[in-house]
């Protein structure tokens, strides 16, 4: 059962996702206010230690950063704010930090 409504949320994501990329690109202060909804649900998964975060969040990275070289600051505080008690998670934050820096380096 717990499989299943698993499968059946990951595939709405991926269906639903490119259709908010798509949307988002035409406008900077949609994505922004997107961005905060999102940042928001990941941060409700993470309190209840979603198993389903960590296979969201890799579908979910573009619409955050769709109209940002760099992670704005209220996102970034927001991200900042939330407890790392999992050494997996931690681990992989840090991760995905480095690529974000990584980017901004670029550009």
């Amino acid at each position: 059962m717990v499989a299943k409504t698993m499968q059946q949320l990951l595939d709405f994501w991926a269906r639903v996702t490119p259709a908010i990329l798509q949307l988002l690109s035409h406008s900077k202060v949609l994505a922004d206010m997107v961005n905060l909804h999102f940042v928001n649900t990941l941060q409700a998964l993470q309190q209840f230690n979603s198993a389903v975060l960590c296979q969201l969040y890799p579908m979910w990275e573009p619409v955050l950063t769709v109209h940002h070289a760099h992670v704005p600051r209220k996102l970034r505080l927001k991200f900042e704010s939330v407890p790392l008690e999992n050494a997996q998670m931690r681990s992989w934050l840090s991760k995905v930090r480095y690529k974000i820096s990584q980017i901004e380096l670029q550009t």
